[in-house]
Parts: structure tokens; C-alpha cells; sequence
């Protein structure tokens, strides 16, 4: 149980690391872009070869080919060289989660860069500050049911807690914990069930700890449920043959199917989404709290520089 503890922690990491790259990769690449081409801007502006709006819709429109490029590439080589969950749904929501965390920093460097557009150095020191606060409040460093109460409303304000959650939803839920140790119609998890937190090794042990049951009440539960895929009640076997092992079997036998609680073990939701206190329907939501702070940060970018634009 510890391994499996120990192997969540990494694999959350290396996602809220990985947003971590995105969003200050993209943001110290657009920081600069106003600042170096303020002159030029002004310049043919006064000559009226074009708006300060087409300018600005231009550099936006120009970056993001390359932004979604750049995370597609990076999310198709980190999510599969780490044993995720083999599925593709999954995949493009990760992916999506990066490219809005990616338009996140770039929309702050553009937001910094025209805040300070005639102080480049100072542009190049506030974007990568500002994000501070917002780090503080992921949720991963403190959970946020730990936080003050006066802290919590700052807590709802960081894009890292939405992008995190985001992750952590689409990685540990949407019924990955179901009947089959995790195994839900969307396909296998790369690698063992004994690699997967929410496999039925966990469930297994779960259940034995609180109910001492035998290896013959589980088996028999699980036939009913796998006759029609022998392979994967083979890897159960193998599951069994490994708890037996650890000694989480016990001799006193419970039947599986006469405690009601007992069974909706089986069904749980995933223990990583209960530890940060989540559930499935805030997904969406924190999509679009990602989207709307992009949408804030690029009318606020625009709004400065054409104001500064004027002087």
C-alpha cells in the first residue's frame, strides 16, 4: 500500500510539474514580444498601415499554432512513457488541460509585457512573480481543505488549482475505480494491475482488512463478473497469489456478498479524488474557469497596449 502511495505522489508531480513547464515556457517566450516591437507598432500605426486591434489579434493568432503544437508533442511522449491509463479520452483531456495551461502563461506574458512595455526588464521580472500567489493556492503543495477559511477565497482564484484538478480528475476519475479494479470500457491500464493506485489489488485489500475474507469469497465474486474475460481474472489470480503472500488474506470468512457496505467497496469512487476532495462534474468547470482566465488576461493585454500604444 505504501508503493502504491509512494507511485500517486510521483505520478501527481510529474503532472503538476509538467503544468508548471507549460505555463512559464510559453510565458517567458511572449513577455518580450510587445516590449521589442512597441516602436515599430507605434510607428506604423501613426502611418495608418494598421489598427492596434488587427496588430494585436495578428500576434495572438500567430502563436497559437505553435503553442498547440508544442503541448500535443509533449503530452503525447510524457503520457505514455509514464503508464497512464491507456485511453484515449483521457489522453485528449490531459492534452486539453496543457494547452489551456500553455495559453494561460502565454496570455500572462502578453498581459506583463504590455503592462511594462516600455520596461522589458521589469516585465521580464513581474510575469514569472505574479504567478507566485496563484502557486501557493494549487492545492498540491496544501490541500485546500486544510487551508483558513480566510484563505480558501484566494484558493478559488488560482488557475494552478484548476489546471491541477483538472488533471487529477481526468487521471484518477471518471469511473476508473469501477467494478473491474479500474479497468472500465475505455480499456486497460498500461502495464499490471498491481501498478495501478485504484487497481483491484487496493480494493482487494480494502476489503480483506475490514472484513477478514477468505481468498474463495473474493474468487467467487469475481467469477461472476469476469467469465467472459478469462484474461483479466487471470491477472486477478495473480493479484490473489500476492496479497496471499503479504498476508492480507485471513482465514475468517465473511461473505463478500452478504454486507451491502462491503460491496460498494467495489463500486468507491477513486481514493486519490476523495484525499483532494473531488468529484467528476467539476471538470468541466475548471475548463472553463481556464478558459475564462485566458479570455480576462488576453482583453486585459489588449486594453494595456493599446493604451500604452498612445504614448
Amino acid at each position: 500500500m505504501q508503493t502504491e502511495q509512494v507511485k500517486i505522489t510521483d505520478n501527481l508531480s510529474h503532472f503538476f510539474f509538467s503544468l508548471m513547464f507549460m505555463v512559464f515556457a510559453n510565458m517567458m517566450l511572449t513577455v518580450m514580444t510587445f516590449p521589442f516591437e512597441m516602436s515599430v507598432l507605434v510607428k506604423e500605426r501613426s502611418n495608418g498601415c494598421y489598427s492596434c486591434l488587427t496588430y494585436y489579434l495578428a500576434k495572438s493568432m500567430a502563436d497559437i499554432p505553435l503553442t498547440l503544437i508544442n503541448a500535443s508533442i509533449y503530452a503525447a511522449i510524457t503520457y505514455h512513457t509514464t503508464g497512464q491509463v491507456a485511453s484515449t479520452s483521457r489522453f485528449f483531456w490531459v492534452l486539453l488541460v496543457m494547452v489551456l495551461m500553455s495559453l494561460v502563461g502565454q496570455s500572462t506574458g502578453m498581459l506583463f509585457g504590455a503592462l511594462w512595455v516600455h520596461k522589458p526588464d521589469e516585465a521580464m521580472f513581474m510575469a514569472p512573480v505574479s504567478t507566485l500567489p496563484f502557486f501557493l493556492f494549487s492545492g498540491f503543495f496544501v490541500k485546500i481543505e486544510t487551508l483558513p477559511s480566510y484563505l480558501k477565497p484566494f484558493a478559488s482564484l488560482s488557475y494552478w488549482r484548476w489546471g491541477f484538478e483538472a488533471i487529477i480528475i481526468t487521471i484518477y476519475g471518471q469511473n476508473r475505480c469501477g467494478p473491474l479494479g479500474g479497468l472500465s470500457s475505455d480499456g486497460p491500464s498500461n502495464g499490471t494491475l498491481l501498478h495501478d493506485e485504484c487497481s483491484l489489488y487496493k480494493r482487494m485489500a480494502t476489503v480483506m482488512d475490514k472484513a477478514e475474507l477468505d481468498m474463495e469469497s473474493v474468487s467467487g465474486w469475481m467469477d461472476i463478473y469476469l467469465a467472459d474475460k478469462p484474461h483479466l481474472l487471470q491477472e486477478i489470480r495473480q493479484i490473489q497469489t500476492d496479497l496471499t503472500d503479504l498476508k492480507l488474506m485471513s482465514s475468517n470468512v465473511t461473505a463478500l456478498t452478504e454486507d451491502a457496505e462491503l460491496t460498494q467497496v467495489f463500486y468507491q469512487n477513486s481514493y486519490v479524488l476523495k484525499q483532494f476532495g473531488l468529484v467528476d462534474e467539476t471538470l468541466v468547470m475548471n475548463i472553463i474557469y481556464l478558459v475564462t482566465f485566458v479570455a480576462l488576461c488576453r482583453l486585459g493585454a489588449y486594453i494595456a497596449l493599446r493604451w500604452k500604444a498612445r504614448f
